[in-house]
């Protein structure tokens, strides 16, 4: 059986949650006011939805209708965007680009 994590909040930045859930292969169930939902969805690592009762539901509905490989597939999209985008060098990368930009100006 796979996992899917659902995190439908009305405010959520970066959730640390997110990409834990992400790092451990699971697809998402994401609310599109995280501030990553739309590169997570685009990534194809989850469903996006809104963060009323309907939306979350409706997401909820076609997560179960969804095959196990593809939930498979979703789950290991979301590990390599995490890879992709939340490890040590990219982050200290991205990091010190910041801090020189806003050291030239």
């Amino acid at each position: 059986m796979i996992d899917v994590y659902i995190q439908a909040s009305r405010y959520e930045g970066f959730g640390i949650t997110i990409a834990e859930a992400m790092q451990r292969g699971k697809p998402l169930i994401l609310s599109r006011k995280c501030n990553i939902a739309a590169e997570v969805i685009a990534a194809g690592a989850g469903f996006g939805c809104q963060p009323r009762v309907g939306s979350v539901r409706s997401a909820i509905e076609t997560a179960l209708r969804t095959p196990p490989e593809e939930l498979r597939r979703m789950g290991e999209a979301g590990r390599r965007w995490v890879e992709g985008n939340c490890n040590i060098d990219v982050v200290t990368e991205k990091t010190m680009r910041l801090i020189q930009a806003i050291a030239q100006r």
